[in-house]
């Protein structure tokens, strides 16, 4: 067979697909992901490489580990959907299972049940026989929001997902009663801006908490900035909206999964789900 050259393959072409098409079922066996990218934080436990390369506090997108702000910076995130998630975490001494070993978006599973009581929200391991520090499961609770990176960044338009867990899960519920409080002025009532179209500053902020420091993010409406997005940017959130509702609904979508530093306050804290 003769070599592919580059010549030759920008002269094929694509026109004889068109018959094809509409008929074509070739791509719907990977509906069943949509595995969306997740705004991480660099903590003092992360790998010493990223730690280094970005520095301590600083915010990034993974995979890809592009960088949204550094530790004094903030930058704009505009929400499309929220949902929340239920989970179950091996011990962070545990090298041999994967990081997340269920999922479930279900409020009565047994995974959302147990991530939601402190009685039994670590389990340990069957056969463990390290009686001291044996290894424990841990199951919880997660907010997610997809959404995109908004304003002025060389990022702008990056779809994202903000996810508050653990040691910020309390930061998470605050994030949606602030969501919930914004309103506008149309027509003599205060109306409540959709989810899709607010605008927020989120910045990084080291917690302190129970003898243990990790960041987590602050928010904040934007300084300098309109709360909310412009006229011509509505119908490209919506239709974000729509189709993050649309996937949720067939549970189709996941949000990359966490590093073994990405944990929040690693005690157990009234707050900590």
């Amino acid at each position: 067979m003769a070599d592919r050259t580059e010549t030759a393959v920008t002269k094929i072409d694509p026109g004889f697909l068109v018959q094809h098409v509409e008929t074509d079922d070739s791509l719907d066996t990977m509906e069943q992901y949509r595995i969306l990218p997740r705004l991480k934080i660099i903590q003092a436990m992360s790998d010493g490489g990223i730690k280094d390369q970005f520095g301590e506090g600083a915010a990034i997108i993974r995979p890809g580990d592009s960088i949204v702000c550094a530790d004094t910076e903030s930058f704009l995130f505009n929400p499309h959907f929220f949902y929340v998630e239920w989970s179950k975490w091996s011990d962070l001494r545990d090298k041999e299972s994967p990081m997340v070993l269920l999922r479930s978006f279900d409020p009565d599973s047994e995974v959302a049940k147990k991530a939601s009581d402190p009685d039994q929200r670590f389990e340990i391991y069957e056969g463990d026989e390290n009686k001291d520090k044996p290894k424990k499961y841990r199951y919880v609770q997660h907010f997610r929001f997809p959404g995109v990176i908004h304003g002025d960044h060389i990022l702008s338009g990056t779809n994202v997902v903000l996810s508050f867990e653990r040691g910020e899960f309390f930061q998470g519920s605050n994030f949606i009663s602030a969501i919930k409080l914004r309103k506008f002025e149309a027509d003599g009532k205060r109306l409540p801006v959709p989810l899709w179209a607010q605008v927020w500053e989120l910045h990084v902020s080291l917690r302190e908490r129970g003898g243990y420091k990790w960041y987590g993010f602050d928010f904040q409406p934007p300084e300098g900035a309109a709360p909310m997005i412009a006229s011509e940017e509505a119908d490209e959130a919506r239709a974000s909206y729509e189709s993050l509702k649309e996937a949720h609904a067939k549970r189709v979508l996941v949000t990359e999964e966490p590093d073994p530093d990405d944990v929040g306050e690693p005690g157990d804290s009234g707050g900590d789900f």
